[in-house]
């Protein structure tokens, strides 16, 4: 409950106030355009990447990178507390990059999310709710220090981008479950 809460009040200062809203990080500029192949920008997330059917990463893609440093991504129920459902870091640093559905890139570490194990977890709000929004986030950081070692927090994936994020993406869908 402890890594929820935190990790909740973290992603406050991160995440837009949802359905489209945009607020940058300062000293982040919105300058990665972040898209899947699978689903467009404010459309529904199919089932096949929630815990519906077989509850896999959808894949993603991005331009607008510098180059010089490594990403991290952070996926977050915006109508539920701000869940977690997958944080990556130590993404490779490229000008444009993809993370195939199901995989991930060589040497990017999963984080833990809320559901309380490393990697990704596919959204499932509760049954009737209306349709919850799920916020990719992808962040540009700066090179600098160690990296985090596997398998960390979300509350350090979240401290890791407050303190080094140069630009980021975002790229938001919904899901409701019948």
């Amino acid at each position: 409950m402890r890594l929820r809460i935190g990790a909740a009040l973290a992603f406050l200062l991160l995440v837009p106030a949802c359905r489209g809203a945009s607020q940058s990080l300062p000293g982040a500029p919105a300058v990665l355009q972040l898209s899947s192949p699978a689903f467009a920008d404010g459309a529904g997330i199919p089932v096949q990447f929630t815990c519906d059917g077989a509850d896999v990463s959808p894949p993603l893609q991005w331009t607008g990178g510098s180059g010089v440093g490594t990403f991290a991504l952070l996926v977050v129920d915006s109508d539920a507390d701000d869940f977690v459902h997958w944080a990556v870091y130590d993404i490779p640093p490229s000008p444009s990059g993809s993370i195939s559905s199901g995989a991930l890139p060589t040497g990017a570490q999963e984080g833990v999310n809320s559901f309380g194990h490393a990697g990704y977890g596919g959204p499932c709000p509760p049954h009737g709710d209306s349709a919850h929004h799920y916020v990719f986030r992808l962040f540009e950081l700066q090179p600098s220090g160690a990296p985090l070692p596997p398998g960390e927090s979300a509350s350090q994936v979240l401290d890791l981008v407050r303190k080094r994020a140069l630009s980021q993406g975002t790229l938001i869908a919904t899901y409701a479950r019948a």
